[in-house]
């Protein structure tokens, strides 16, 4: 096991792979976090459990890009921030989109559309 020192130390590409798994699965909780506080909010009559069966394929499809990342920077593919910010930065938009979503419950429309409310 290597040390975050020698990390620093030696940045080659067997470094970037581990930084790049070690802080990918830090920042997957705080997105996943925020999935799901997004899909936790839904109205207790209702009967149906979508919110559950989207948060599942919301874990799985983002763990396999998380893993996608990692062996594009192995393999040299991409360097090791624009796969970070790729992956995690489009799922923090994602998720942050959803909560805006939630709480604002209507359909987007364009600033030209809207009524104004007095």
């Amino acid at each position: 096991m290597a040390q975050p020192a020698d990390l620093c130390a030696r940045p080659n590409r067997a470094t970037r792979v581990n930084w790049c798994g070690g802080w990918g699965c830090c920042f997957g909780a705080v997105n996943l976090v925020l999935l799901a506080i997004g899909l936790a909010a839904t109205q207790p009559r209702r009967a149906t459990n979508w919110n559950l069966l989207f948060a599942l394929l919301g874990f799985v499809v983002y763990y396999n890009v998380i893993n996608l990342s990692q062996a594009w920077v192995s393999g040299g593919k991409w360097a090791l921030g624009p796969a970070m910010a790729a992956a995690h930065g489009g799922a923090f938009v994602l998720a942050l989109t959803l909560i805006w979503w939630r709480d604002h419950g209507t359909v987007w429309q364009p600033l030209w559309a809207r009524r104004a409310t007095t």
